[in-house]
């Protein structure tokens, strides 16, 4: 018996990725951030999302609340169909959880 036939025999199921939606919970007016609960799967969170000049398309900045021990601050482009983000998901996938849900966001008119 080869051990190596039976080893690439094998299956593996893939990986389910968790659901992602985003939801905008207070609308940015007048130079004030807005709000964006963002889930992933069963982790949720709140983020104050902040238009921001862009060179083309539209920019935002995107900073997690209450995360006082990372204060990171993410600057999401979007530019009809392209986008980035300056997070490491986006460094590393092309895609993130910022950037896409902003850009459902602006799809649908809420932002």
């Amino acid at each position: 018996m080869n051990a190596t036939a039976n080893a690439s025999t094998r299956q593996r199921k893939p990986r389910q990725k968790p659901a992602r939606s985003i939801r905008l919970t207070l609308q940015p007016f007048d130079g004030n951030p807005g709000v964006v609960q963002i889930t992933v799967g069963k982790e949720r969170a709140d983020y104050f999302v902040t238009p921001i000049p862009a060179d083309f398309g539209r920019g935002f900045k995107v900073e997690k609340m209450g995360d006082e021990a990372d204060p990171t601050a993410y600057h999401v482009n979007l530019d009809g169909e392209q986008r980035s983000c300056e997070c490491k998901g986006f460094g590393r996938w092309h895609h993130c959880k910022h950037a896409d849900g902003l850009a459902a966001l602006v799809k649908a008119g809420q932002l």
